[in-house]
């Protein structure tokens, strides 16, 4: 809990207009959460890895989303990242793209 300790300490710091977040349950469940993930993916062999900065679509990695232009190759916008194994491994999760 140390790491949702010091993830909770610079939320808190950067919203401190907003000091009755500190006391909110919801955020602090999901605070906890989001570092357990966070380090369950950090401890993997290899460790997976997200990559959002993708400028292509690649249909190995992408999926798109609804309104994309299906005729287009260039991501417009990331919606969710790609999961993948590694640096350069296996795509675990598809990411959602907008072309």
């Amino acid at each position: 809990m140390l790491f949702g300790q010091e993830v909770c300490q610079r939320v808190w710091d950067t919203l401190y207009d907003f000091p009755r977040l500190r006391h909110c349950p919801g955020l602090l469940r999901y605070i906890e959460e989001c570092v357990r993930l966070a380090w369950a993916l950090t401890v993997q062999n290899p460790p997976y890895s997200i990559h959002y900065e993708h400028t292509h679509f690649a249909a190995d990695l992408h999926a798109r989303f609804h309104t994309s232009d299906p005729c287009s190759d260039v991501i417009r916008a990331v919606l969710w990242p790609v999961l993948t194994e590694g640096e350069t491994g296996q795509c675990a999760y598809k990411g959602v793209v907008v072309t």
